[in-house]
């Protein structure tokens, strides 16, 4: 797949993911998402990436904490998922 000239990794969990992304958050929240994916990709020119769809899927779902779906109580770095965060 071809986003912005930049050849990104094509799988079916990709798409899922840009998908969660798009259906989950504002339009603003989910641009950035992909603008994040493709610097992290830009920034990577040159070099193999071990993982590529993990990269992905993390760059594309990194915020999905902020939008009302996926907003818990409390930090879910520091307590995991609450009962508020639906996964």
């Amino acid at each position: 797949m071809v986003l912005a000239g930049i050849k990104v990794i094509d799988s079916r969990m990709v798409h899922d993911a840009i998908e969660l992304a798009r259906s989950s958050s504002e339009p603003y929240l989910f641009n950035h998402a992909m603008r994040s994916w493709l610097l992290v990709c830009c920034g990577r020119r040159g070099e193999t990436c071990s993982r590529p769809e993990l990269l992905a899927v993390s760059a594309i779902l990194h915020d999905l904490g902020l939008t009302d779906r996926y907003s818990a109580l409390e930090r879910f770095e520091v307590m995991g998922p609450t009962p508020r965060a639906r996964f």
